[in-house]
């Protein structure tokens, strides 16, 4: 059994599938610049591109959701770590109505690491607009060479 927050138990594989889904709805596809929507294929959770005029895009969540928060992460611990920190989790807190006790400058990447998949996802939807993933292009497979991140303005 996965450490589950205070009051909340999940198995394994409950918590899988809520890390996996953690990037529903911020992710787009490079071909048509419609949403990618989650699917489930063979027991594996992939966004995929739903338009039948296009359908160039699939990826399996368990290979996206790490690659966008490695590249995410340097940029939302930054925010956590600026003075915007506070006002940036009062405004997570009230979307999730919810209390969060905002980190100082000093923890807030342990903040992150414990923070549960909602919240992440939360804090990365006030971040970033949207993610971008082109379709594989040539023989190598780099999933970072195919994502875009587009973050929100200030």
């Amino acid at each position: 059994m996965i450490a589950a927050l205070p009051g909340r138990e999940e198995t394994a594989v409950e918590y899988g599938w809520r890390a996996d889904l953690v990037l529903a709805g911020l992710v787009r596809c490079g071909g048509c610049g419609g949403d990618l929507t989650p699917d489930m294929t063979a027991g594996v959770i992939t966004f995929a591109c739903p338009a039948d005029d296009c359908g160039l895009v699939r990826i399996a969540a368990r290979v996206l959701v790490p690659a966008v928060v490695e590249q995410a992460v340097e940029e939302v611990l930054e925010q956590l770590r600026t003075t915007a920190a506070p006002d940036l989790l009062l405004a997570l807190a009230h979307r999730r109505s919810a209390e969060l006790v905002p980190p100082d400058t000093t923890s807030g990447e342990s903040w992150w690491e414990r923070a549960d998949p909602d919240a992440q996802k939360e804090l990365l939807a006030l971040l970033i607009a949207h993610i971008v993933v082109k379709p594989v292009d040539g023989a190598g497979f780099d999933v970072a060479a195919r994502l875009s991140v587009a973050w929100r303005s200030a």
